[in-house]
């Protein structure tokens, strides 16, 4: 799950009625999901009022949202993903 599909998810979750009768004893994930994880548990245990505002000020602050910070990103994610099919051999570094 992409993590902003996971802080939607997360924000659904703590808006609902039955939120106040789930009792979250952990939240895990990996990648951008650990990241999501990690601020909501956050906010838990601070005991904010708007458990998932942090998590979604945290993913539009990290957006990317110029045409050149767009552009770059569509080149990183284009360029690994023909490291994975083998298309171009992976970036090695130097051993001194």
């Amino acid at each position: 799950m992409a993590p902003e599909v996971g802080a939607g998810a997360l924000k659904a979750l703590c808006e609902t009625a039955a939120a106040d009768e789930i009792d979250v004893v952990s939240i895990s994930g990996t990648s951008g999901g650990a990241v999501c994880a990690a601020l909501v548990w956050y906010a838990f245990v601070k005991g904010e009022r708007s458990i998932w505002q942090r998590l979604i000020d945290f993913w539009k602050d990290n957006s990317a949202e110029s045409w050149a910070e767009g552009t770059f990103n569509k080149f990183i994610i284009a360029s690994s993903r023909m490291v994975n099919r083998g298309l171009v051999p992976r970036p090695r570094l130097r051993q001194r």
